[in-house]
């Protein structure tokens, strides 16, 4: 290591057993440091920059980030306090099931939206109504693998609240309730507003 952040980057995979990694540090719009480290047995592949990685949890701060943009982008009434359920968004109609119809962008932002939340994330887990496989049966009559757009057109369909364990809002971090599903449907509501269509996150 020649640099600080090169050395906090080999203690920390000392520290956590990561084999592989990257750094990078963006200021303003100027690229200031970027990095791939490899901390592993000899012959093990030697990590790239241009190396695919998963991002996990990462993507939510992305999500949020790029849903901002493309909410001033289209001006959008309401902003981060706009209800999800508007025609813009999900575009459900007036007998959409109450704790859905009080959510805004704002709540699923903050984990605040009262999702249930599960520890594994399973596309069988028991009790979900939100798993991969109840939404594609619900919306094909099969069950089957997560595709793009399934969480808001399977919420569309509902008409009931089994999806959430409380009303939204609070405001209390101990009321907050981490949630994948929550950041899946931002994300998809992201692609609604930049693309039309719930079903191209990526290119937005």
């Amino acid at each position: 290591p020649d640099h600080p952040l090169d050395r906090w980057a080999l203690d920390h995979m000392r520290e956590t057993g990561a084999r592989q990694g990257q750094l990078v540090v963006v200021r303003g719009r100027r690229l200031a440091f970027a990095r791939a480290y490899t901390y592993a047995e000899a012959g093990y592949p030697v990590a790239r920059l241009d190396d695919a990685m998963r991002l996990g949890s990462v993507s939510k701060a992305l999500t949020a980030v790029a849903l901002l943009g493309a909410i001033d982008r289209r001006a959008l009434a309401g902003g981060v306090d706009a209800r999800v359920v508007s025609g813009e968004l999900l575009d459900v109609a007036r007998d959409a099931p109450p704790r859905l119809a009080a959510v805004t962008l704002r709540h699923l932002l903050a984990h605040d939206a009262g999702l249930r939340t599960f520890v594994e994330v399973r596309p069988d887990e028991p009790n979900n109504t939100l798993s991969e496989h109840r939404l594609t049966e619900l919306q094909d009559g099969v069950r089957g693998a997560a595709r793009p757009g399934q969480l808001a057109e399977g919420l569309r369909a509902r008409r009931d609240d089994d999806a959430f364990t409380r009303a939204r809002g609070g405001g209390v971090a101990s009321r907050f309730d981490y949630s994948n599903e929550g950041f899946i449907l931002l994300g998809e509501l992201l692609s609604r507003l930049s693309s039309g269509s719930f079903d191209a996150y990526e290119r937005a």
